[in-house]
């Protein structure tokens, strides 16, 4: 349990601290949602520039899930915690465009992107996560603030999907962001880069979600 409800994270340090601080800062967002889901004091994750890849899949009750498909990996939000993108790593005063922190499905970074509208191709991204970013049973208190979510790919068959809280999670829709029987507020984001095979390539809203969103780009 940390002693701080804030965590921060910063990728561009070379090993974790406790993350209480920017100078104990841990260097995975995945090992701060990981104390955010077991320590319910924690309601806060700042984020430094830099590009972050999940490795974990949702959590049941503070346990990562165990799945048969390495592509359920996403970065599962935490109810009731609210996360901040752009800081100077090694902290500072936030700045979002001066300080992109990149949450990105793409696991062997190496999708290209070309055109745009009807001309749009994204190529490399078969073994990119189903999901970059998983909300389920969330209130408005869980926030995304300051990202850009890309390289999210939700390709799967029609009746493909993985339970999470009690809830079937498709994993043919919602490749940015799965919102399922939440309303996470999301603000000051870019979604770009994402691709789904049937619904909701940047952002999927199931089972009466309704997330606030606000100066966000699709």
């Amino acid at each position: 349990i940390p002693s701080s409800p804030t965590l921060y994270v910063d990728q561009s340090i070379s090993s974790s601290g406790n993350g209480t601080s920017w100078a104990t800062a841990l260097k995975t967002l995945d090992e701060a949602l990981f104390i955010a889901h077991n320590c319910s004091g924690v309601n806060t994750i700042n984020v430094a520039a830099g590009t972050y890849r999940p490795t974990k899949k949702p959590y049941a009750s503070g346990v990562e899930i165990t799945t048969s498909d390495a592509r359920d990996i996403t970065f599962h939000l935490a109810n009731g915690v609210a996360m901040y993108g752009g800081f100077p790593n090694g902290g500072g005063t936030r700045n979002i465009a001066a300080n992109p922190s990149i949450l990105s499905g793409d696991f062997n970074a190496d999708d290209v992107v070309t055109g745009s509208g009807s001309t749009l191709s994204i190529t490399g991204n078969g073994e990119n996560a189903y999901h970059v970013v998983l909300s389920v049973s969330d209130a408005a208190t869980t926030i995304l603030d300051g990202f850009t979510v890309s390289g999210g790919n939700a390709n799967s068959g029609l009746n493909s999907s993985i339970l999470v809280e009690a809830y079937s999670i498709l994993r043919n829709g919602g490749g940015g962001m799965s919102n399922v029987s939440s309303s996470p507020s999301i603000t000051n984001t870019t979604f770009t880069g994402n691709s789904a095979s049937v619904f909701g390539g940047g952002m999927s809203n199931n089972s009466s979600s309704s997330p606030s969103i606000t100066n966000t780009t699709f």
